[in-house]
């Protein structure tokens, strides 16, 4: 299992790309398949696993759609229902190379299925129902509602992620930019600045300064911004 870990913790660090989702699918296949470690189990044959990619007459893009559909609805239904025979290294590993791979897939994958889209977004929000952690599962619902152009509804659950996320956690401050993007591309400047503000309490030292320059770029968006909307109102005058 600390060979697996550790090609864990290296596609972690990885940017987002197609070759790095086929090492992560591949590394949830293995450790579902390989049992390595004290107690350690096989959740499923490795026949079972290697099917999606396996599958003729298809595009290499549509049998990654199916690997990912596989990896995030049957392997994560697999570990949900068998959790309590799972020692908890494998466990929590398992768990945390699928949020890589919904990762992965979603940033490198999605924007490149048109045909798939549908049944690729839907893998996603079945795998939100599995996730057993309340951040986790907010930031997944989230992108799904992004994805889905319901913008509303995704700050709410970023908001809650970003709640639920310590400030010491590594991806605090990746949250952080997630809520405030999306706030400032809606020009909601006034809920962007008061985001920052509530949360500039509990941010750590090392984040400090990112967060002041977010609050620096609001300011001066909004200002760049209302410009343009006294411009148009003008125009509408006439």
């Amino acid at each position: 299992m600390t060979d697996f870990a550790e090609q864990y913790r290296q596609l972690l660090t990885t940017d987002e790309s197609i070759a790095t989702l086929d090492s992560a699918l591949s590394l949830a296949r293995r450790i579902a398949t390989e049992p390595a470690g004290k107690k350690a189990i096989r959740l499923l044959d490795q026949s079972a696993a290697d099917a999606p990619a396996l599958s003729g007459g298809k595009s290499a893009n549509s049998r990654r759609v199916e690997s990912v559909e596989w990896a995030l609805t049957v392997l994560a239904g697999e570990i949900e229902t068998r959790s309590r025979d799972l020692p908890p290294v494998q466990y929590s590993l398992l768990r945390d190379v699928l949020l890589l791979v919904f990762h992965q897939a979603y940033f490198a994958l999605l924007p490149s299925v048109a045909r798939d889209r549908a049944r690729l977004l839907a893998a996603f929000a079945a795998f939100a129902d599995t996730v057993p952690h309340p951040s986790d599962q907010c930031q997944v619902r989230g992108l799904v509602e992004l994805a889905h152009e319901r913008f509303a509804t995704a700050v709410e659950c970023f908001r809650s992620a970003l709640a639920a996320t310590h400030a010491d956690e590594h991806d605090f401050l990746t949250r952080v930019q997630m809520l405030w993007t999306v706030l400032v591309e809606q020009h909601r400047w006034n809920d962007a600045f008061r985001c920052l503000v509530d949360i500039y309490p509990r941010v750590t030292r090392n984040d400090l300064e990112e967060v002041s320059a977010l609050l620096d770029r609001t300011f001066m968006e909004a200002q760049q911004y209302k410009p343009h909307l006294r411009g148009k109102a003008m125009v509408a005058s006439r």
